[in-house]
């Protein structure tokens, strides 16, 4: 998140191959370990496929607020597409999602599963916006061609591989529910 809101300033670090090679090994560990651990809940499929509805939410809520009224730039040197309207979108996509994961689930604390979804929300666009830093430094435009139109599969995955140790995390140490 620092580098984020200091960018440009900074880059320097991304300029070091052992960085990013340290920083893609450490990040892609953590999401598998998150992952694993989560199936491992006695509801862990279900969590798991919750986790994709809160990014997509996120995302597309992202998507279409920005598209019909993002006038004011969230972090325009790091995302020059990215719009406070989009982010007001996605959170009130996740806020949907949150409500239904709460019909859903019926967690112990209905508080803490709100400040849970909301904090996976933020965590995964600086995920989404972290990897639109590397980009703009590597001077790219997409990180694949697999998904035409779409970014990469890396573009489809940076806001779930930020998310998900967010929300083991809170589904560990939170009083939710689940073990």
């Amino acid at each position: 998140m620092f580098f984020i809101m200091i960018y440009p300033k900074g880059t320097f670090v991304w300029a070091i191959p052992a960085v990013i090679f340290f920083v893609a090994i450490l990040v892609s560990c953590l999401f598998a370990f998150a992952m694993q651990q989560i199936f491992a809940f006695q509801l862990g499929k279900a969590l798991i496929i919750y986790l994709f509805f809160v990014v997509w939410a996120a995302d597309i809520g992202a998507y279409t607020f920005g598209k019909l009224w993002g006038n004011h730039k969230l972090i325009p040197n790091v995302s020059p597409g990215k719009s406070w309207e989009g982010f007001l979108g996605g959170l009130i996509f996740v806020t949907v999602i949150a409500v239904v994961g709460v019909t859903y689930f019926n967690p112990v604390s209905v508080m803490q599963w709100f400040i849970l979804i909301y904090s996976c929300f933020i965590v995964s666009i600086f995920g989404d916006l972290f990897i639109s830093m590397l980009k703009r430094k590597c001077k790219l435009k997409d990180t694949g061609h697999i998904l035409p139109g779409h970014g990469g599969v890396l573009d489809r995955l940076d806001s779930l591989i930020s998310a998900s140790p967010i929300f083991y995390a809170g589904l560990s140490w939170l009083n939710l529910g689940f073990y």
